[in-house]
């Protein structure tokens, strides 16, 4: 038997999640990387104050995952999820007007939009696939999302990485070149924000009854 149960990409939600999750994996963490190397190539800043940048990323991330956790009940996965990509996609615009004149509190603020956006994006669709699998398919399916997630950061981190070396092979400055990083994830954001058209939009109680009542006969299940 495979490792993943092959049964699961019948279930639309899952496949919603498997696609946004990996759209949203390759454009944030793959771009997140390089943000520390702007600031402090470009703008000058020591490695704490880079770091210092990422705290709001990491703390929108955190309370915005509390928040749509209970968004979802009230007006449904896709209206939380397409504000999500959104805010992320926003956030990349915003990376892609970043200068050498860029100061520490503008950084901040754009890195907090990404950090919402993730937010409004990864919990959802986790707690809409946990709600539509049997619970022996439990493991598999959040699993299956979470590798789906990391393998979208590993691939948009190769990707940004090879934009960034061509175009430092092309004699451009560091600035240049880190712009066409935040450029690429800007494209990534924008497929990410139409790939939520996959989100059923029900909201989370409706859509697990649907689902369950749908779901397919699985061998050996």
């Amino acid at each position: 038997e495979p490792i993943i149960p092959l049964a699961l990409f019948r279930v639309r939600i899952v496949v919603a999640a498997a696609v946004t999750g990996f759209l949203a994996g390759m454009a944030m963490f793959g771009a997140i990387s390089f943000v520390p190397l702007f600031l402090q190539s470009v703008s000058g800043m020591s490695a704490t104050a880079a770091g210092v940048v990422l705290i709001p990323f990491v703390l929108g991330w955190v309370a915005m995952s509390i928040v749509s956790a209970r968004l979802v009940l009230r007006i449904g996965y896709r209206t939380v999820v397409s504000a999500g990509m959104v805010c992320l996609t926003a956030a990349f615009w915003l990376l892609s007007r970043w200068s050498e004149s860029l100061t520490q509190l503008v950084a901040m603020r754009d890195a907090l939009l990404g950090g919402v956006g993730m937010g409004l994006t990864m919990v959802p669709m986790l707690i809409a696939v946990q709600s539509a699998v049997t619970r022996a398919e439990l493991g598999a399916a959040t699993s299956m999302i979470q590798f789906f997630r990391t393998l979208g950061g590993a691939i948009g981190l190769s990707v940004m990485g090879t934009v960034m070396a061509w175009r430092l092979s092309l004699g451009l400055g560091p600035a240049e070149a880190l712009h066409g990083v935040f450029v690429t994830g800007l494209l990534v954001g924008l497929v990410a924000l139409l790939s939520t058209r996959l989100v059923p939009a029900g909201r989370a109680q409706d859509l697990a009854r649907a689902d369950v009542g749908a779901e397919p006969t699985r061998v050996g299940g």
